[in-house]
C-alpha cells in the first residue's frame, strides 16, 4: 500500500501530518521582474498580435475583464519568481550535489527562473500597451528549508501552474490573447514533467488531460504563500479563497481517511461529499459518518496528480458555486509496468469515472457551436487519428524485446503504451463533443510511416508528433468561438507538452524545453507537416480548418547553426531570392535571414539563437509576424539540442 505524497508546500496539512519549518525565509520582491523587456534581439512570436487587445475588452464567459485575468496570471508568475529566486540564492551548486543531484539540475532551474521572468516580461508588456494596471509582487513565505523540499514545492508549483493556465484559457475574450497563454501552458506542464520524471523520478502525466482549475480554486492553494499584496493593486478573477483542507500525510487508495475542514454549521456530513479532481474524470465519494471520514478511491482510479475539494454536490462539475473547502492536491506515483496500470491503456477511456470535460464540453448547444468550430474540431480529431495510427503501428511492429535490444526499459515501451492511450481517449472526447451537436466527424486516413523502420526511428518520429501536436493546439486555440470548449483544448495541449518532454529528455536525453514558449503553428503550417504522412482520406470527411498544404521544404541533414546552408523548395516563378527571406520560429522569437544569393543559399543563425526545436519556412515578408500570407514554403522543423550546463547557454539564463 502506498501513501499519496502530500503537497503540503501547497496546501495546509493536519498538524500531525506537517509540521511546519522553524525557520523560513520571508521575502518582499518589490515592483516588477528584473527584466523590463526582452534582451533578445530577435522579434517575438507573441508580440503584435497578443498586444493589439483593446483596453475595453471583458470575458464573454464570465464577469472577469482580460485584464483581471492577465493580473491572475501575473500573480502566479510573481510567485514562481519569487520562490525560484529564493531557491537559488539558498540553494548553491554543492548544495544541490551534496543532495545528490547532477549540476544540470540545478541550471535547469536557472532556466526555469528565466521562463518565468519572461512570462511576467510579456504579461506587463500587453497589461501596459492595453493601458491596464499590472499587478506588483507580494510578499510571500516559502518553507523550503532544504533542496529537496525546493523540488517537491517546484514540482507542486508546476503541476498547479499548468492546472490554472488550463482552468482560466476559457476566460479571454481576446482571441488573439488565447495562444499566448496557451504556449505559456505548455512551457509549465513541460517543467512540471521535468522535475516529477526526471529529478523526483515519478511519472511523467497523470492521464490523458491536465486536471483544469478555476481562479479561486488555484488562489486558494496559492494563498497558502502569500503574506500580503500591495493594496494599491488591481483586481484579479480571483475573488476569494476557500477554506483550507486538511489531509493526513497517511491518506492511501482504498483506505478510511478522516478530513478536516471549517464549514458552515447549516451542512452535517450527510450535505456533502468529497470531489477527487483526476486527469481521467472526477470521481465523488460521500462521507461514511458525521466525523467527516471517506474512504479513497482505488490506486486504479487514482493516478498522479489529484486535487481533493469537499462539495455540496455530486450532480454536476465541481465549481466554485459547489465548492465547500480545498482543493488540496495529491501525488499518487504510479509505474507504467505495473500490470495493473498497463491494464488500464490503451483503454483507459472505459474508466466509469465522470469525465471533467463530458458535461462542460459536449453541452454546447448547436446555436454556440459555429461551423468554424466544427472544423477546428475535427482538425485536431485529424491529427489525433495520425498519432493513434502510428502508435498502433510502431507498437505492432516493435515488441518489448525490439525495445530491449535498442538499449531502452521496459518503462519506455509502457509508456508508449500509455501515450497511445492517451491519443485514443483524445478521440473519443473530439468524436463525442462534435457528435453531442449533430456535427459530422472525420474518419481516419491512409497513412505512411515507412520512415519508422526501427525503434530508434519510431522514437524519432514520436518526437517530431509530439512537439508538433503541442505547437499545433497552441496555434489552434484561439479559432474556437465556443468559451467552453477552450479548456478542454487547453488540458489535451498540456499532455502533449508532458509527452514530448517525456520522449525528448526521459527517452532521447535532449532538452526539456525549447524555451520559455511553445511555438504556435497555423493550422495550414502543421497540416504541410502532417501531409508527408497522409496518402488519402475519406472524401466523405467533413471540411477542417486546415485547407492547404503549403510546397515542402528540403533541408540537408548536416544544417548546423553559423553554417552556409542550401535550401530546396518550389516557388512562384516571380519571385527571386532577394524577394524572399528564411524565418525561423524559435521559442523566444522568429528570425528572420535574407538569402546569400540566388542558389538560395542562407547563414543559419547562431548556436545561442537556435535551441532545442526550430520551425524554418520561406517567407516572402520580413516586416510582420510570419503567417499563412506570408508564407511561400514549409515548415520543416528542426531539432538544436542544447546542454543547459553549457556556459554560452548558461549564459542566457536567467537574462533571456
Amino acid at each position: 500500500m502506498k501513501s499519496a505524497l502530500l503537497l503540503c508546500a501547497l496546501a495546509l496539512c493536519s498538524a500531525e501530518a506537517y509540521a511546519a519549518p522553524k525557520s523560513k525565509r520571508v521575502i518582499n520582491i518589490v515592483g516588477k521582474s528584473r527584466h523590463s523587456s526582452s534582451s533578445s534581439s530577435s522579434s517575438s512570436s507573441y508580440s503584435s498580435s497578443s498586444t493589439s487587445s483593446s483596453s475595453s475588452s471583458s470575458s464573454s464567459s464570465s464577469s472577469y475583464t482580460d485584464a483581471e485575468v492577465l493580473n491572475y496570471a501575473l500573480t502566479l508568475e510573481h510567485l514562481e519568481v519569487a520562490f525560484y529566486s529564493q531557491g537559488l540564492a539558498n540553494f548553491s551548486e554543492d548544495a544541490f550535489a551534496q543532495a545528490g543531484f547532477a549540476a544540470a539540475v540545478r541550471a535547469n532551474y536557472e532556466e526555469i527562473l528565466g521562463h518565468e521572468e519572461t512570462h511576467i516580461a510579456l504579461l506587463d508588456a500587453v497589461l501596459a500597451l492595453t493601458g491596464e494596471q499590472a499587478v506588483d509582487a507580494c510578499v510571500y513565505d516559502f518553507g523550503s528549508v532544504d533542496v529537496n523540499s525546493f523540488i517537491e514545492m517546484s514540482a507542486a508549483l508546476e503541476t498547479v501552474g499548468a492546472s490554472a493556465y488550463s482552468g482560466a484559457s476559457g476566460l479571454l475574450s481576446n482571441k488573439d490573447l488565447i495562444p499566448v497563454a496557451a504556449a505559456i501552458l505548455s512551457t509549465e506542464a513541460r517543467q512540471s514533467t521535468w522535475i516529477q520524471n526526471t529529478v523526483q523520478k515519478f511519472n511523467p502525466w497523470s492521464g490523458a488531460f491536465e486536471v483544469p482549475l478555476s481562479p479561486n480554486q488555484v488562489f486558494t492553494i496559492a494563498s497558502n504563500f502569500i503574506v500580503s499584496c500591495p493594496s494599491s493593486n488591481p483586481p484579479i478573477a480571483a475573488t476569494q479563497a476557500f477554506p483550507p483542507l486538511s489531509i493526513p500525510m497517511s491518506a492511501a487508495p482504498g483506505q478510511k481517511v478522516q478530513l478536516s475542514f471549517s464549514a458552515s454549521s447549516s451542512y452535517s456530513a450527510s450535505d456533502l461529499a468529497v470531489a477527487f479532481l483526476t486527469s481521467n474524470g472526477t470521481i465523488f465519494v460521500d462521507f461514511s459518518d458525521n466525523s467527516y471520514d471517506v474512504v479513497f478511491p482505488t490506486t486504479e482510479q487514482l493516478l498522479g496528480t489529484v486535487f481533493v475539494l469537499v462539495v455540496n454536490s455530486t450532480t454536476e462539475d465541481v465549481t466554485d458555486a459547489t465548492t465547500i473547502a480545498g482543493p488540496t492536491p495529491l501525488m499518487f506515483p504510479f509505474n507504467a509496468t505495473d500490470p495493473a496500470v498497463e491494464a488500464l491503456f490503451p483503454n483507459i477511456s472505459s474508466s466509469s469515472s465522470s469525465s471533467s470535460y463530458s458535461s462542460s464540453s459536449s453541452s454546447s448547444s448547436s446555436s454556440s457551436f459555429s461551423n468554424t468550430d466544427a472544423e477546428v474540431l475535427n482538425y485536431a480529431l485529424t491529427l489525433e487519428h495520425l498519432e493513434v495510427a502510428f502508435y498502433s503501428q510502431g507498437l505492432a511492429n516493435f515488441s518489448a524485446d525490439a525495445f530491449t535490444k535498442a538499449g531502452f526499459a521496459a518503462a519506455v515501451r509502457a509508456n508508449y503504451e500509455e501515450i497511445l492511450g492517451h491519443e485514443e481517449t483524445h478521440i473519443a472526447l473530439l468524436d463525442s463533443v462534435l457528435t453531442s451537436v449533430g456535427e459530422q466527424t472525420v474518419d481516419a486516413c491512409v497513412y505512411d510511416f515507412s520512415g519508422s523502420v526501427d525503434v530508434n526511428s519510431f522514437i524519432q518520429m514520436s518526437a517530431a508528433f509530439e512537439t508538433v501536436g503541442a505547437s499545433a493546439y497552441s496555434g489552434a486555440s484561439g479559432l474556437l468561438s465556443n468559451t467552453t470548449l477552450i479548456p478542454a483544448a487547453a488540458a489535451i495541449l498540456s499532455t502533449e507538452a508532458r509527452q514530448s518532454t517525456w520522449i525528448q529528455n526521459t527517452v532521447q536525453k535532449l532538452n526539456p524545453w525549447s524555451g520559455a514558449f511553445e511555438v504556435p503553428l497555423s493550422p495550414n503550417q502543421i497540416f504541410t507537416i502532417a501531409s508527408n504522412f497522409i496518402v488519402s482520406c475519406p472524401s466523405s470527411n467533413p471540411p477542417i480548418i486546415a485547407t492547404q498544404a503549403f510546397p515542402p521544404l528540403s533541408i540537408p541533414s548536416s544544417a548546423a547553426p553559423g553554417q552556409k546552408v542550401q535550401l530546396s523548395f518550389s516557388a512562384s516563378s516571380s519571385y527571386s531570392a532577394s524577394d524572399l527571406a528564411v524565418a525561423f520560429l524559435t521559442s523566444n522569437g522568429t528570425i528572420f535571414e535574407p538569402f546569400s544569393d540566388n542558389s538560395y543559399d542562407v547563414v543559419f543563425p547562431t548556436t545561442e539563437q537556435l535551441l532545442g526545436t526550430v520551425f524554418v519556412l520561406i517567407v516572402n515578408s520580413t516586416t510582420e509576424d510570419v503567417t499563412d500570407a506570408t508564407t511561400i514554403a514549409g515548415p520543416t522543423p528542426l531539432m538544436f539540442p542544447f546542454n543547459a550546463t553549457d556556459p554560452a547557454v548558461e549564459a542566457l539564463f536567467p537574462e533571456i
